[in-house]
């Protein structure tokens, strides 16, 4: 079920999915406690960002530099 609703979990141990959905749901609580959608919904962002990088060191390292700069317009892709 977690799955479906967040397809990167695949990635991730049986003890990971069962901390991210614990920390799921105290962010679901929180925000409810607030009426706020927001606090999980970018702890859910964060997390995939995270999860995803952190197992590979050399992605992590790269993404966490200063880059070099801009590297100017991005074309907009044909459909």
């Amino acid at each position: 079920m977690v799955a479906a609703a967040f397809p990167w979990v695949s990635y991730l141990s049986g003890e990971e999915v069962a901390d991210f959905v614990d920390e799921l749901i105290a962010s679901l609580r929180a925000g409810s406690s607030l009426d706020n959608p927001a606090p999980p919904a970018a702890r859910s962002r964060r997390g995939d960002i995270r999860r995803r990088c952190v197992p590979i060191p050399e992605l992590a390292r790269i993404l966490s530099s200063p880059s070099g700069g801009d590297f100017g317009a991005v074309p907009v892709p044909e459909l």
